[in-house]
């Protein structure tokens, strides 16, 4: 939210209420997960209420959560990522916005492609992605 606010205050860039609230919530499934890495945990980010589960990757590897998220209206793509240890310990996240517009599976490509680039820049290279996408 903090981002959101200081675009808000100094770059005089609006965005839209459920953006914020998305990506809070984006945040709080991935903090959720990784406090509790063996639990099944509901998806509420997109209304889908169905269970999920989360396994942690082998000892001395990573795993990156990757989503993303259309806001036609806005014509906005949000995406995020965070990488977990073995232990299911949360190791470092991103989040990024770009103008545009695709469908879902489009986005989950793009977010792929975007945590690809960002794993890379952190120098990790045992790493597990994992996407939702269907």
């Amino acid at each position: 939210m903090w981002k959101f606010r200081n675009n808000k205050v100094w770059k005089k860039r609006d965005v839209p209420i459920r953006k914020v609230v998305d990506d809070g919530l984006y945040w709080l499934e991935c903090w959720k997960i990784a406090r509790k890495p063996h639990d099944q945990n509901p998806s509420s980010r997109n209304g889908n209420h169905e269970r999920v589960s989360w396994a942690p990757p082998p000892e001395g590897a990573l795993k990156c959560n990757v989503d993303a998220a259309v806001f036609s209206n806005e014509h906005i793509i949000d995406m995020g990522a965070c990488l977990r240890d073995s232990q299911g310990a949360f190791i470092k996240g991103m989040s990024k916005s770009m103008v545009g517009m695709c469908n879902p599976t489009e986005a989950e490509a793009i977010a792929f492609r975007e945590a690809l680039s960002w794993v890379h820049q952190q120098c990790q290279t045992k790493v597990i992605f994992e996407l939702d996408a269907r």
